[in-house]
């Protein structure tokens, strides 16, 4: 049976203009909750990405993406859409507490494509 479905657009200013952002969907191998605008890194081993942080040593390490949707606490599936490059609003992006200098980060990004305004 035809059916309606309908979600609350929340407008968060991520995105800082312009046409040029690229999407993927990938996997996001955290087990709590994820927020929209965090910055993760790519495990180099199974190409899964997790919040960025400069402990990691799995190759997560490095920033690489943003999270373009929230990924909920003990979310059964974890394949969520991610931002590979784009113009985003620093202030809206979301470093974890483990990344030290925000600045090299911002310089990383800039390597993959990803500017933060």
């Amino acid at each position: 049976m035809p059916g309606f479905e309908s979600d609350t657009l929340n407008y968060d200013n991520l995105l800082a203009g312009g046409d040029f952002t690229v999407l993927e969907v990938g996997t996001v191998d955290e087990a709590g909750e994820v927020k929209r605008g965090t910055v993760l890194g790519r495990v180099s081993a199974t190409n899964s990405f997790k919040i960025c942080k400069d402990a990691n040593t799995d190759g997560s390490n490095k920033p690489v993406a943003i999270l373009a949707e929230d990924l909920p606490a003990g979310a059964s599936n974890k394949d969520k859409y991610i931002y590979l490059a784009g113009n985003f609003n620093a202030s809206a992006v979301i470093f974890d507490e483990g990344v030290s200098s925000k600045g090299k980060a911002k310089i990383e990004l800039h390597s993959n494509s990803i500017f933060l305004r």
